[in-house]
């Protein structure tokens, strides 16, 4: 039993080293954004939806915990730690070098603060747009038809059509629903 978990963890090891090396190998140009690095990633088990885009200097943990729906875009310098699962819904940007990260420790007593390793889901629902550089931390939930701002970091879920920015990331305002082709709904704040 010990020899058959044993050859799992290194299959899943050997599999994501392989995947980062292969993707990151491949030049940065349309074939390779758009066919051959979704492809990849769709052999060692992620799920990805059609037409997304995975640029050059992308890293990925635990690919079989992530799910990219389609039109979805990863830009250069993205770092997924897929501990738990990351979810990231259709027509979504994720600006360069973003990290999602689904880990974090347990505290531990004095002796020894970082603790055991624990993971809570991200979900990064339809039509969000991530800048560049943000840091989006373990359980956090963002609300469809958001945009974060570049360099916030958001630990705390986000709601629906929202811009925000920061660190601690916060809502700055409510985005008008009309720019989304979606039915514009009442919730009186004002912009």
């Amino acid at each position: 039993m010990r020899i058959i978990q044993f050859i799992k963890k290194e299959y899943e090891s050997v599999s994501k080293i392989f995947l980062n090396f292969i993707i990151n190998f491949l030049p940065n140009d349309y074939l390779s954004n758009n066919y051959f690095r979704p492809a990849l990633c769709r052999i060692v088990g992620m799920q990805c939806g059609a037409k997304i885009t995975i640029q050059k200097h992308v890293f990925f943990v635990k690919p079989k915990n992530i799910s990219i729906d389609r039109n979805s875009k990863i830009c250069r310098g993205t770092y997924i730690d897929a501990v738990d699962m990351v979810r990231i819904g259709k027509n979504v940007c994720i600006g360069f070098q973003t990290t999602l990260t689904t880990a974090s420790h347990e505290i531990g007593d004095q002796e020894d603060r970082c603790g055991p390793i624990i993971g809570k889901p991200i979900t990064i629902d339809s039509g969000c747009w991530l800048g560049a550089g943000t840091l989006i931390g373990p359980g956090v939930y963002i609300g469809p038809g958001s945009i974060i701002s570049a360099g916030s970091i958001v630990l705390k879920d986000m709601p629906e059509n929202s811009y925000i920015a920061g660190n601690p990331a916060r809502i700055v305002r409510k985005l008008d629903y009309t720019c989304m082709n979606t039915p514009k709904k009442e919730y009186g704040i004002e912009n």
